[in-house]
């Protein structure tokens, strides 16, 4: 399963509190971030950057697909 979490505030929508608490619990402190989590939530891979999640995205995907 996939899901995007937003973590930036591009309208008059405040950032859902639910969003705030996943960042908290993985340590995200930068966007974009991928996070790849078993389905116990426990981390198993992070990539930050544009570049970095482009560049490795189908290697991640053949690994944990």
């Amino acid at each position: 399963m996939i899901e995007k979490i937003d973590l930036e505030d591009f309208s008059d929508v405040p950032i859902p509190q639910e969003n705030l608490d996943l960042a908290k619990k993985y340590g995200v402190t930068a966007t974009p971030v991928l996070i790849i989590t078993d389905s116990d939530g426990i981390k198993l891979e992070e990539r930050v950057g544009g570049m970095g999640i482009t560049q490795s995205i189908r290697t991640l995907v053949e690994q944990y697909a």
